[in-house]
């Protein structure tokens, strides 16, 4: 929440941290709506690497 206010004092965008478990779309879709719900303008992605 911290990060969240310090942003709005400061007219910047607040950008909640990377769920983890990459693999648990459920649990993102959870996570990232709370986060809307707190005010946060977005998430950060994480993104697997390719297979080779």
């Amino acid at each position: 929440m911290s990060i969240l206010m310090a942003a709005r004092a400061h007219g910047k965008q607040a950008i909640d941290g990377p769920y983890l478990a990459i693999k648990d779309l459920d649990g993102l879709g959870r996570v990232a709506g709370r986060a809307a719900a707190l005010g946060f303008d977005g998430k950060w992605v994480l993104h697997p690497p390719r297979s080779t």
